[in-house]
């Protein structure tokens, strides 16, 4: 989750990453990002904020090109959560992240 109209990490987003996601990425997994926002605001600034989103996360995990499959932003195009509930617009400030893990069994 992300605080209102930004795109840097708090304390408990760092956590997570080096807790849930960095550690568990392998050199040859894929991985999909796609960052989202509420529906509050400018929707051209949303979408940019929602691709700045995408990639802080992806940088922050220290992905190499050949691991990009895709670094996407949403912006308010997609509404993850209802948008009229406080709590439903905190919830869209995300981001997904999708681990393709390649099997060679």
């Amino acid at each position: 989750m992300f605080d209102f109209d930004q795109a840097s990490f708090n304390e408990l987003n760092k956590q997570i990453i080096d807790t849930w996601l960095y550690r568990r990425i392998a050199p040859v997994d894929r991985v999909t990002i796609t960052g989202y926002t509420d529906r509050t605001g400018n929707a051209a600034h949303n979408l940019e904020l929602s691709r700045n989103r995408a990639r802080a996360v992806a940088d922050a995990v220290v992905l190499e090109d050949s691991q990009r499959s895709g670094i996407a932003g949403l912006g308010m195009s997609v509404l993850l959560y209802n948008n009229n509930l406080p709590e439903g617009r905190f919830y869209c400030r995300t981001v997904n992240v999708v681990v393709r893990t390649l099997s060679f069994f």
